[in-house]
């Protein structure tokens, strides 16, 4: 190998090490934007939540069936507001203690969903397939 070669090869070595060290750096930034944002939204959602549901204890022998058919929607939607940023924080936590490249089964996660889905829609008839052999992934 030329001395011309091995300067290339050692200044391609360095410019993937600095874009490793700026991806990295990159990731944490987005899991703590990821982090804050959620926890910094989770707040107003939860005190509009609180109240909405402490004006439908007070109020609801007193008011029109239109407002508290809109007050159980806004208790409703902020439930389910509260718990897309409830997953995100418990994703972004997990992303936080992972091991590099670790290995994941995609069919016990998929299983897990399954199981929310048919919890969650107790009342229907849900039927829910997957495949053998699903893989693995890494991340």
């Amino acid at each position: 190998m030329s001395s011309d070669d091995a300067d290339t090869l050692e200044g391609l070595r360095e410019r993937i090490r600095r874009l490793q060290d700026k991806y990295e750096t990159l990731d944490a930034e987005v899991e703590e934007l990821v982090y804050t944002t959620s926890h910094d939204l989770r707040s107003p959602i939860v005190t509009v939540m609180g109240f909405a549901s402490i004006l439908l204890e007070d109020l609801e022998d007193e008011l029109e069936d239109e407002y508290v058919h809109y007050l159980n929607r806004i208790v409703e939607n902020a439930q389910k507001m509260d718990r897309i940023l409830g997953g995100i924080l418990l994703v972004s936590r997990a992303a936080r203690h992972l091991e590099p490249e670790s290995r994941t089964a995609l069919a016990p996660a998929l299983d897990a969903v399954f199981d929310e889905v048919r919890q969650r829609y107790s009342s229907r008839t849900v039927n829910l397939e997957r495949g053998a052999g699903l893989p693995e992934f890494l991340w």
